[in-house]
């Protein structure tokens, strides 16, 4: 993580490289999601503002779902960041892209909050 989190945060990237990037993350959640935890607080934010931009919105919502499904992150990021749920909800109504609409519903859902509000 060392190596990837300078090379996510910098601004000259492309967005192909940003993919790999946060596939990486994905996998590395997904392998050691406990070590993961520990960068949740780094990468969440960065992530949340990712997904406002619909050039970068699949690959963060999919790195994100991976997080929360890996970490064991559920509830508290709602808690944390509590635009990410009004963020959410809106990719979810109108977005037109199919598959993005339903990363965004996996990540909703893995992250806690359905169950909490039923």
């Amino acid at each position: 993580m060392s190596i990837l989190q300078p090379k996510l945060t910098s601004l000259e990237y492309s967005s192909t490289l940003y993919r790999h990037i946060l596939a990486c993350i994905s996998q590395l959640a997904e392998v050691d999601g406990a070590t993961m935890s520990n960068y949740l607080d780094d990468l969440f934010p960065f992530l949340i503002k990712r997904i406002s931009d619909p050039k970068e919105r699949e690959p963060s919502l999919k790195a994100m779902y991976c997080l929360v499904r890996h970490t064991g992150y559920v509830v508290k990021p709602y808690q944390q960041y509590p635009e990410l749920l009004d963020t959410l909800l809106n990719i979810i109504a109108t977005e037109n892209s199919v598959p993005v609409r339903k990363d965004c519903m996996n990540c909703w859902a893995s992250s806690g909050l359905a169950r909490t509000l039923r």
